[in-house]
């Protein structure tokens, strides 16, 4: 019984952890790119991947502040559900960047996208 509850609660979570990263279309996740990305993108003298580096702080800067409101707003059993939610998405995050990957510049854009469509999501969260 034990292990049946275990399965479960681990299938509602892989569920859940793909209707994350949908929880952000393309386009939303791309206006929520920062200014300094875009020009980084599009300026020569500035590689990809310094230009991931430096978006990735922005928008994990951002996923901590919507995190921060919502746990404000929870119990504290609703804190520990997030926090273990959180924990979660960004190990299955890793993961699948990294898996869905084969060169570093892809893992970091994904890493970036899957931050933002994470922070949407928080923003959305009751």
């Amino acid at each position: 019984m034990r292990r049946m509850i275990s399965t479960l609660g681990i299938a509602t979570l892989s569920l859940t952890l793909s209707s994350v990263t949908h929880a952000g279309t393309s386009a939303q996740i791309e206006k929520r790119y920062s200014q300094g990305y875009m020009d980084c993108l599009y300026n020569g003298d500035n590689t990809t991947d310094l230009c991931a580096s430096d978006e990735y702080k922005i928008q994990d800067g951002r996923l901590n502040q919507a995190y921060i409101m919502v746990m404000n707003r929870q119990n504290k059993a609703g804190k520990a559900k997030l926090r273990a939610f959180q924990r979660a998405l960004i190990v299955n995050r890793d993961a699948n960047c990294k898996k869905n990957s084969s060169v570093a510049t892809v893992e970091s854009e994904c890493k970036i996208n899957e931050t933002i469509a994470q922070t949407i999501w928080l923003e959305k969260y009751r």
